[in-house]
């Protein structure tokens, strides 16, 4: 297994909610049902005036999903523009909710990732490309996935897609890169590293599209979807392997229709599918998440008020609605939608047994949201040990995988700095990642301290080190960056080499404090397989960092710097 680490940068100053909350004794019937609504709205700050705060306080709704880019007006950005950014909108988000808002976004991979390298966030590939990979290479992708967003805010990733590759010409799957596979193994693989990854980050994730949209050939958010000739048995196995794993936090529905199954309903408005099958059959009892309601599979055929009642009726606890789709965008969606929840129930079309026990699903998972310290946000450069081969040849050429396909379409902007040949000549050893973080102008010396004050600790260690790149989150300046590139006379004042001597494994956390800009760097391995010696660790790099500065200044720093170093 290879070894690696996480460079996190500490830039923000805010609070989002600390720790548990306390689930209202005596909720209202608005509370509740406002709690089912998971809704899409446009912004990218959180004012009191926004549209999406006055619901989050008149309609108590209980989450949103995030997106890049605005369907309706065919127009980016919609709510993400960079790191920063988003971690703001999240906290101010949830300042205004006093009940934990679930804040989603569909984090897949490929084409279906709203958080792109162009805006400073990492590369995750397709589920297509990830299936190829050896495990060891997945883990590290998927815990460089769940721990950005939990760093961001975001709590929910509405993933992995767990659907069969079932008919290769599917316009919703196949053709976009989302399923592993076609084998229920490799996607039960797949899939559990990708759970495991967000459910030991602290991060819910979700299994999709139940029960199976893998073999349908259409896509349905441009109509209805028949599977009924196509559809197997295999496609459930997925789903019940992995909700008996007890990593899943939710499961959604799909839209399409199966007459075998639900001779009238499409999944997401059967009862027949989510009470029957998922909840009876597959013995699931936690959340379910309807997909995008107002997908034209649904919202062509049946209207608000029917698509409501019956998705609560057929056991749905989250009806998420995009407000996101090629219909116009409708400010006042979230009010409409209550109005018709709260009618539904005063007619006794919807009892309140059934809207209770989608309150308790709600607020069981919420309950078990982490402790979120964001007194300081990191952001992760990873590195990984050449000494196992690199990241590039571990990830795609012992699996297989032609290089020349890593040049088209999602992946230009990764791989052209991946497998840069000029950067490769440079340093033949080095792992070459686009993982933007914004940092001060101190970081080359303090990681020149750094890297002399470990390498110190073992100097007969040989060969591996770790390498990595970082550049600017700075949007303006991206184009900049990506032509300095090439220019190597000008890329060290992009660019800067990391190299950490690999003399331990063992899990540590190292706080380091520039004396000048007093800025705070982390560096934390996620892997502990070895142990090692740690304990002065700390000594040495504080008398480093002591003979380099003024010992005054030092002193009275490192004093309220919160340097330590962790076992």
């Amino acid at each position: 297994m290879f070894k690696y680490f996480s460079l996190s940068v500490f830039f923000l100053s805010v609070i989002v909610y600390a720790g548990s909350f306390r689930v209202p004794s005596n909720p209202s019937m608005s509370q509740k049902l406002g709690q089912m609504l998971l809704l899409g709205f446009r912004g990218t700050e959180a004012t009191e005036q926004s549209h999406v705060v006055q619901d989050i306080l008149s309609q108590k709704i209980g989450g949103v999903i995030l997106f890049d880019t605005d369907k309706p007006s065919r127009t980016s950005p919609r709510n993400i523009v960079s790191y920063q950014q988003v971690n703001r909108l999240i906290c101010g988000l949830q300042s205004f909710s006093k009940i934990p808002l679930l804040v989603a976004v569909d984090q897949e991979g490929g084409q279906v990732s709203r958080l792109k390298p162009e805006a400073g966030f990492p590369f995750l590939p397709s589920a297509k490309i990830m299936s190829r990979l050896s495990s060891d290479s997945l883990t590290v992708l998927a815990y460089n996935c769940a721990l950005n967003l939990r760093d961001l805010g975001i709590n929910i990733n509405l993933a992995p897609v767990v659907d069969l590759n079932i008919d290769p010409s599917s316009k919703a799957i196949a053709a976009l890169g989302r399923s592993f596979g076609s084998d229920t193994a490799t996607v039960i693989r797949c899939a559990s590293i990708f759970l495991d990854a967000h459910y030991h980050s602290g991060v819910f994730s979700t299994l999709k599209h139940f029960p199976g949209h893998g073999s349908g050939r259409g896509d349905t958010h441009e109509g209805i979807v028949d599977v009924t000739n196509t559809w197997r048995k295999t496609e459930l196995v997925p789903f019940r392997s992995l909700i008996n794993s007890g990593m899943v936090s939710a499961v959604m529905t799909n839209h399409v229709y199966n007459s075998k199954l639900d001779p009238v309903y499409p999944a997401t408005l059967s009862s027949s599918i989510i009470n029957g099958i998922l909840r009876q059959d597959l013995s699931w009892n936690g959340l379910v998440i309807t997909d995008d309601l107002q997908m034209d599979a649904i919202r062509k055929k049946y209207s608000l008020e029917e698509t409501l009642e019956l998705s609560i009726k057929a056991g749905a606890d989250i009806l998420l609605i995009g407000n996101n789709s090629f219909a116009p965008y409708d400010s006042s969606l979230a009010q409409k939608a209550m109005n018709i929840l709260m009618n539904l129930v005063s007619t006794g079309k919807i009892t309140h047994a059934r809207v209770d026990s989608s309150w308790a699903r709600i607020m069981t998972l919420k309950k078990k949201l982490p402790r979120l310290n964001t007194e300081t946000i990191p952001v992760r450069l990873l590195c990984v040990n050449p000494d196992s081969t690199s990241i590039f040849n571990d990830c795609f050429n012992d699996n297989g995988f032609d290089i020349r396909n890593l040049y088209t379409g999602e992946n230009q902007p990764y791989n052209k700095v991946l497998i840069d040949s000029l950067l490769k000549n440079w340093w033949p050893d080095a792992i070459i990642l686009p993982y933007p973080v914004h940092l001060s102008q101190k970081l080359p010396s303090l990681v020149s301290k750094l890297r002399s004050s470990i390498q110190n600790l073992n100097p007969n260690n040989p060969k591996p080190v770790m390498y990595g790149f970082i550049h600017t989150t700075d949007t303006a300046n991206q184009k900049i960056i990506m032509d300095r590139y090439y220019k190597k006379n000008q890329i060290s004042t992009i660019l800067k080499l990391i190299e950490v001597s690999l003399w331990n494994e063992k899990a540590v956390s190292l706080n380091i404090r520039d004396l000048k800009s007093d800025t705070l760097y982390r560096l934390v391995p996620f892997a502990a397989q070895n142990s090692g010696r740690i304990s002065d660790v700390s000594s040495v790099i504080k008398a480093n960092l002591r003979k380099s500065e003024n010992k005054k200044s030092a002193k009275k720093k490192l004093s309220s710097g919160n340097m330590s170093l962790k076992r």
